[in-house]
């Protein structure tokens, strides 16, 4: 996904980005079902890799209707054999996988170390927690990929990976891979392949709300809200423990790119209440979106709303109205994902739609648009039908509570909504402001963090990312890596250094020997082109 650059004095233009890939397909062994899975497990090929659960159900089984819960956190609720890929076309595959970022010379597929597994995959349904003030029960489901052969002999350590933004509804679950979600299926394969394809074995859960989707008691997956991606991501590593009973050394490391660097550092957040018996020894992240969640409400300000027309694309009207709806729909209860919005029927039947039907769309039409970006005219067309900007989509009063709050906010303050003639504050904006404060929580403690960057970034600007790392740096004190490559962008960085990572994650979960320490780091991050020109700050809000 992309973010939006914000001042506390409103919003900045960023530049746009063509999302251009290209959907790669894995090829599956021969002794395949109808619905893609083996009809019986023929074993990853390694002897610690023997299953501790019935593993007989049919892909499609896994995105249907759980059935009684199991009680505890990572239970394994449904388990099916996914396909073989073998090491050259596992290799293959990622070196054809675009990474769709301008400039077209960070274009590129992965580019690293070969390959020196293929993979074992399987899709399973686990028990988790929902991250609503009850911890109501809830399940997600996953795709499990075990290393042919691994990278090291005995038991191994796993990795946890949390994938980039989707879309919410259950067409864009990540493990199905649909063609409704064709720009980013790419970057999902490029979050795994290169891990397992480099022998670790890595789960990664799609988050609860995806399987099953739609049901009773089964609320939307969230975007961004912090127990909720959190907790479905730290039981992918109870489940993946279950799964295998006999398999792993007890060391975990989380991998994150994009939205999923958010979920991975929520994750790392959430751990040590949420989760103390998992030994969370490393987390890596790709342009993590550990940013403020205010700029959602932001994006609503309406002297800056008229930047950001609806045909510019997913990123000005898609996010915010993923953020807000799910977000309501799971803290205030059934059928308040709709209360934030306009009370006009044709635009909550296209808000509606646009939740249960629409995943990441650029839309991109091939033209340019007035300031010189790619022109993106094509996406939701159920939206653009009813809304120009992206306020046009929320209730008035929802607007006026919470934009003003988020978008002209001052460093420290702390009181930023309006008092009413009672003497009280506004309660819309003290709720919805607490809600932006909380999806970003504090670190404490954390195991080593490497962060990934690329200067070329468009997704998450420079400026964006020197509020993720004033917040870790600055505030939490947590003591990081940071890798800044001068030539790659959002997904291209995640393809040119997979290789690193891996051999990153080798050395703190396997003892192997470091790899070198990068040449440009975050105190090389600067303006223009993210390299070699003057210093640049924060450029969001920044109160929380």
């Amino acid at each position: 996904m992309r973010l939006v650059a914000l001042s506390s004095a409103g919003l900045a233009l960023a530049s746009m980005i063509v999302w251009v890939a290209c959907s790669n397909s894995s090829s599956p062994s021969s002794n395949t079902t109808t619905d893609g899975g083996p009809t019986a497990d023929s074993g990853p090929g390694n002897g610690i890799f023997t299953l501790g659960v019935p593993c007989t159900d049919a892909i499609s089984d896994i995105y249907g209707d759980p059935g009684t819960l199991p009680a505890d956190k990572g239970d394994i609720i449904k388990c099916a054999v996914d396909s073989d890929i073998g090491m050259a076309d596992l290799y293959a595959s990622a070196k054809a996988n675009m990474s769709g970022d301008a400039p077209p010379a960070a274009n590129t597929g992965y580019s690293g170390a070969p390959f020196t597994s293929g993979a074992h995959t399987y899709r399973i349904l686990y028990r988790t927690e929902r991250g609503d003030s009850a911890n109501s029960p809830g399940y997600s489901s996953a795709k499990v990929f075990i290393p042919d052969t691994p990278r090291a002999s005995g038991k191994l350590p796993m990795i946890v990976g949390a994938r980039g933004s989707r879309g919410q509804a259950g067409i864009c679950t990540a493990s199905q891979e649909n063609p409704a979600a064709v720009w980013v299926n790419p970057d999902y394969e490029a979050l795994s392949y290169p891990m397992v394809g480099l022998g670790f074995p890595i789960i990664v859960p799609d988050l609860a709300g995806y399987a099953n989707f739609g049901a009773a008691g089964n609320p939307i997956s969230t975007y961004a809200q912090y127990q909720d991606v959190g907790k479905s991501t730290l039981d992918g590593a109870h489940a993946l423990a279950k799964m295998f009973p006999n398999a792993f050394n007890g060391k975990v490391a989380i991998l994150g790119h994009s939205q999923g660097g958010n979920s991975a550092l929520a994750a790392t957040a959430l751990q040590p209440s949420y989760a103390p018996d998992i030994n969370l020894v490393a987390v890596a992240v790709f342009a993590p979106l550990w940013v403020s969640d205010a700029g959602y409400g932001a994006l609503l300000y309406h002297g800056e709303t008229i930047q950001y027309p609806t045909a510019y694309g997913p990123d000005y009207t898609a996010i915010p109205i993923w953020y807000h709806y799910t977000e309501a729909e799971l803290l205030d209860g059934p059928g308040h994902g709709l209360d934030p919005f306009l009370d006009a029927s044709a635009t909550q039947a296209a808000v509606l739609h646009f939740m249960n039907n629409d995943c990441w769309d650029t839309g991109y039409d091939g033209g340019v648009n007035p300031d010189g970006g790619p022109y993106l005219s094509g996406a939701y067309p159920e939206l653009q039908a009813v809304g120009t900007y992206p306020a046009d989509f929320f209730d008035p009063a929802f607007v006026a509570s919470v934009a003003a709050s988020a978008a002209l906010s001052q460093p420290g303050q702390t009181n930023r909504c309006a008092v009413l003639d009672d003497g009280g504050l506004d309660p819309v904006c003290v709720k919805w402001v607490a809600r932006y404060a909380n999806d970003r929580p504090h670190l404490s403690n954390p195991p080593p963090l490497l962060i990934e960057y690329g200067a070329q970034d468009t997704t998450l600007g420079p400026g964006l990312m020197e509020c993720v790392i004033g917040r870790l740096k600055g505030e939490d004190h947590v003591p990081y890596s940071f890798c800044l490559d001068p030539i790659y962008g959002h997904g291209g960085t995640l393809r040119a250094h997979a290789d690193h990572v891996a051999s990153w994650f080798g050395s703190q979960l396997l003892g192997e020997a470091a790899p070198a320490a990068c040449a440009l780091t975050d105190e090389n991050l600067t303006e223009d082109g993210g390299v070699g020109g003057t210093t640049i700050d924060c450029t969001q809000p920044p109160a929380n």
